[in-house]
């Protein structure tokens, strides 16, 4: 009982910890890697943002944890003697991050670090073919092996604060030890395992 009402009494203070926001930017790096070999071609078109929900629990000593959802988009065309196809979708990423911020005066440098988890969402592939006017639509495109994928994460930035919000411009580096896609035209398309980023947080 007396467990129950510590807990009861120190949710308040937990509670007032938590930073809720959003993060939006531009990678610097595409998410795939395209190529051309032998018997196919590959081109990417992937448009340059990123942007999804974040939380952090503020922890003493200037520590903290971060959980991340960001949105990328996917978009890849391939071509062969035989057909053309173009392949669409979504990539979810959620990066698990322990903070440390530096003592500063408005301005707080920060760094991060821990691990990544992506998933493929929503993938959708047409597929024309070049002798007559058939096409095809699936939702499992042949280059695709799996739809997961886990990494690390590397971030520095600082946060300002404006009033009650805090912005915080950051680099992120992102290295994925695990590949997505398994490609069957000699690895022409590939998920491109180290990227980075430029992100804005807005948080309160």
């Amino acid at each position: 009982m007396r467990l129950l009402l510590l807990l009861l009494a120190a949710a308040p203070v937990a509670f007032s910890q938590l930073s809720f926001g959003l993060k939006a930017g531009v990678p610097l790096t595409d998410t795939i890697d395209a190529a051309r070999s032998f018997s196919a071609g590959y081109t990417t078109n992937t448009k340059r943002y990123t942007v999804g929900p974040t939380v952090e629990l503020r922890l003493p000593w200037g520590l903290g944890v971060e959980v991340d959802a960001l949105y990328k988009n996917i978009n890849y065309n391939g071509t062969t003697g035989l057909y053309a196809s173009s392949t669409t979708g979504s990539s979810w990423q959620f990066p698990f991050l322990l903070k440390k911020r530096f003592s500063g005066g408005a301005v707080r440098p920060y760094i991060g670090a821990g691990p990544a988890f992506q998933h493929l969402f929503g993938l959708n592939q047409v597929t024309r073919y070049f002798a007559g006017s058939g096409s095809t639509t699936t939702g499992d495109p042949m280059e695709v092996g799996g739809r997961s994928g886990a990494g690390g994460v590397l971030e520095a930035g600082f946060e300002l604060h404006i009033g009650p919000l805090k912005l915080s411009p950051e680099v992120r580096y992102t290295r994925w030890g695990s590949p997505t896609f398994l490609d069957t035209f000699r690895r022409a398309v590939d998920l491109n395992k180290n990227q980075a980023e430029f992100l804005l947080g807005f948080a309160l």
